[in-house]
């Protein structure tokens, strides 16, 4: 159930980031073009690939070990 969360969370993210990517880059009468439910649920779909494939290499892991390890070292 967690996982189902994450993955709903990291999509609002990616249609949040992408349409103001969209808002800012394109001029107004392009922004009209993508402005639809079509643009926001690639984005969507994209943001959960990405998560999927993160987890599925372990670079999530890999990132908390080096943090981990940096934080453990005294100065």
């Amino acid at each position: 159930m967690d996982n189902i969360i994450s993955y709903i969370i990291i999509g609002v993210i990616s249609i949040m980031g992408g349409m103001v990517s969209i808002n800012l880059l394109f001029e107004k009468e392009k922004r009209k073009k993508y402005n639809n439910f079509k643009t926001a649920f690639v984005f969507f779909a994209v943001g959960i690939i990405v998560h999927v494939c993160v987890q599925y290499m372990k670079l999530d892991e890999l990132y908390c070990d080096k943090q981990c390890v940096l934080r453990k070292t005294p100065v």
